[in-house]
This record gives structure tokens, sequence and C-alpha cells, in this order.
């Protein structure tokens, strides 16, 4: 297993000639940025990066100077108002809703693009982008999947923690129960549409599709450093640690004029977002606002989602949109979130302590191992109350044990640029040097490849 935490680590300089390279990203906002960077870093390197990607997200990528297609529409993004999305269990049922409407769209779309230009040299996807592996298996194209967080990476020897449960047993019960849990749970969500999608295309079906089949590519990366992981022997073989997609070394974004004046005007306020895209968290920021008060505290409410905020918010308390966490967690005594690892991630550099209030997906797994660091604290969401919020929030500023490994563990993340390492990671791998490899003639495929039905 390779950690390309330090780009002096990294093999040497990368080829030289002009690449093409197709990208597609499902998710939210945190899971998008990670494959714009990525697509920069490759342009930057003389290469030519295409991104597939839902239409919410087009001006981001068109803002990033990277060539870009669409699919969906901007009324998707109803789905958001779905309160299941932030259930521990149920958020499962839409995730796989939007994975099942998105593969056949984002395939077709791949294809097309694979069609109408020069081959390209790999295609690159994040964990969920199942079209990908599709294109893999069709037209014989390098694959590139990069996961974000250790959650998805199963375990027998150091199983991730999936739920507000902290679950101990032998490693000899694990595979029992990952399987058990692919059958009666996850398969029926992700691998049945998907099944219907690869007999479409005529391809076989296929079992136990987060268990492995996420992981059959060409190249898989692991978006994160070792700080963060153990790294047990039973992960999939050859997975290369980057470090996390942090952005430490460009150019500051500068806060508003607004977000400026507020953060001057007293002592240092605490941070709270339920994430990017969560439109269901009037709770969450009803508590927050009842827990500043208690401890006198002035805070800073984060959503897109005006309508999530309690209205008549008092003069210290303030309520913004957007602020580049970069510029804003740096400044902020605290840090109060869902364990995005995105959030996480940015939080770990800054340097602040954070409380983190996970309830579905990786955010369980995330807040844990963050906690083991020794720079955050967890409250569940049932448990997310105004008494507990406000004793957890001031153990976590008056701590000077939590204050100085928050400083230790920024200056090591420093260290490290996870996209320059994912992108040399990339550029070093065997199909982007050999010519010779995967060169076929999509007609030369076995024709149990090219079946196509209506």
């Amino acid at each position: 297993m390779n950690d390309f935490t330090n780009p002096s680590n990294c093999p040497g300089a990368a080829n030289k000639k002009s690449m093409r390279f197709l990208l597609h990203a499902v998710g939210s906002h945190g899971d998008i940025i990670p494959i714009i960077e990525l697509a920069k870093a490759l342009r930057e390197r003389g290469h030519d990066p295409l991104f597939l990607v839902h239409v919410i997200f087009e001006q981001l990528v068109r803002d990033a100077g990277i060539a870009v297609i669409t699919y969906g529409a901007l009324k998707d993004q109803e789905i958001l108002r779905d309160a299941d999305i932030v259930h521990e269990w149920r958020a499962h049922r839409v995730l796989a809703q939007v994975i099942a409407d998105t593969t056949p769209v984002a395939y077709r779309a791949l294809t097309e693009a694979v069609s109408a230009g020069p081959r390209p040299t790999a295609v690159i996807g994040n964990t969920v982008a199942f079209a990908c592996h599709l294109l893999r298996e069709t037209h014989a194209i390098p694959c590139v999947t990069i996961h974000y967080a250790p959650s998805v990476l199963r375990s027998n020897e150091a199983p991730a923690r999936l739920s507000r449960y902290k679950i101990s047993l032998p490693s000899a019960v694990f595979p029992i129960a990952w399987r058990a849990l692919d059958r009666w749970f996850v398969d029926p969500l992700y691998a049945a549409p998907l099944n219907r999608q690869r007999a479409i295309i005529g391809l076989a079906p296929i079992k136990r599709v987060i268990h492995d089949w996420i992981h059959q590519a060409d190249l898989v990366l692991g978006m994160f450093p070792e700080l963060f992981t153990e790294t047990p022997s039973d992960w999939p073989a050859g997975i290369q640690l980057t470090g996390f997609p942090l952005q430490q070394l460009q150019p500051l974004e500068q806060l508003t004029a607004a977000a400026e004046i507020f953060l001057t005007a007293g002592e240092a306020p605490i941070g709270f977002t339920a994430g990017t895209h969560t439109a269901t968290a009037r709770e969450f920021f009803d508590v927050s606002l009842a827990a500043c008060r208690q401890l006198g505290r002035r805070g800073i409410f984060l959503t897109r989602f005006a309508d999530q905020i309690p209205p008549l918010l008092p003069a210290e308390i303030a309520h913004f949109a957007y602020v580049p966490f970069p510029s804003l967690l740096p400044r902020l005594a605290a840090f109060v979130h869902h364990g995005g690892i995105g959030s996480t991630s940015q939080a770990l550099l800054a340097g602040v302590p954070q409380l983190i209030r996970p309830t579905s997906f990786d955010q369980f797994d995330n807040s844990s191992r963050t906690c083991a660091l020794g720079v955050a604290k967890e409250v569940l969401a049932h448990k997310y109350v105004p008494n507990t919020v406000a004793t957890t929030l001031n153990a976590l500023t008056q701590s000077a044990t939590i204050r100085s490994n928050c400083i230790n563990l920024s200056q090591r993340l420093m260290q490290s640029d996870g996209v320059y390492n994912a992108c040399e990671a990339i550029l070093n791998a065997p199909f982007c040097h050999d010519d010779s490899q995967h060169q076929f003639n999509l007609f030369e495929l076995p024709k149990s490849q090219l079946v196509y039905r209506d």
C-alpha cells in the first residue's frame, strides 16, 4: 500500500504526452469539489479533462475553467427537502434512488463522449459514480475510483463504524455480518437497479456491489491520509492513500464584507452547519441558538436555506448562505457540523476544535476517527439539546490539550497536498504509459458486452 502524503515521495516525472480524461462525480457539493480540483490539476499539466456532472453543479465546473457536459434538471434539488436524507438508515434509500436515476443517463453521456472525441486515457469517478465502472466493462477504458473516506473500505480487522452504535465483534464474525448486510439491505437497494441497467447493456448481474465491485478498477485512490485511519491488511490490494483534497496551497477566497465585519466585531464565534445541502435542519439551528445563548457566545449559522434559520436572530448570531471554509474556520472558537469528510478535513486543517453531530453515511465513522485524534467531541442527533451542546462546547473551547492537538494536526496536514498526490498517482499509473494497454476497438469486444436493448 502506497502513501503519497508527501509530494517528494511520488514517482518520477509524469507522462508528457497530452491525455484525455473523462471525470464524473455523484453526490453533493463536497463530492464534486475534489474532482473539480483534480481536473484542474490534470489541465495544468497539459491534459484534457471533460467533466460529466449534474446541472446543479455546472457553474462550479465552468468557473474552474473545465469543459463540462451535464445531465438532470434544477428541480432535482427538491430531494434535499426529503427528511430521510439525514436518517441513519433511510438515507440509503434516498442515495440508492439518486444512483439508480443517475447511472443510465451518465453511462449514456459517457459513451457519447467516447464516440465524439479521441479515445480517453481513463475515466475517473468517485465511490458512487457507477457509470464509470460500466464504461470500463463495456469499452475497456481504464477506470480510476476515488474514495473520500475510509468507511467505504470494509475490513474484518478494523471495521468502520456505520451507525450511531459502536459495535465490537470478533473479527471472525464480520465476514458473516457483511454477507448478511449485503443480502438483506445493501444489494436490494444498490445492486438491483444496477443489474437492471447491466442487463440493458448486455452485462451479467453482480452481487455485493459495495463489498468489492466498487473497488474493481485499474487504480483505487483513498483521498485521506494515514494519520486519519489504520491501513488494515484486508483492504483492497493496491489502494493508494493521497491525503485529503485540501486546497491549502491555493490563494484563500476572500470573505464578504459582512462576514469580515461580524468576525472582527467581537470574540471568535462558534460556527454551525448541518451540511451544505441539508434543507431539513430547523431543529438543529433552534437548538444551536439556545446553546449559544446559554454559553453567552457569538455564533455563525451556515446554510443556503434561509427558511431553516430561526426568525429575528439576536445581534450576536449571524447567518450566511456561504462563507469559504479555508478563510472562516481558522477564525472560529469551535466548529459544529455533521461529520461529512469535507467539513471534517477542512476543520482539521484549520486547527479548530470540532463538535460533530453525525446522522448518516460515513459521518459516524469520520466522527469516531476525529474524536480519537483528540480534536473533537461527538453529540448524536437525538442527544443534541441545548444543555448538552453548551456543556460540550464549553469543554472543547476551554481544553488546552484539545487546542494543542488541533495545532499539531493542522501542521502535519499542511505538509501534504492530496490533489497533487492523486494527480501524480494517476499520471504514473501503467495505463498512462503503455500505449498498447486497453487499446481495443469497441466492435472487437465480446458480443455479450455489446447487446443493447431499449
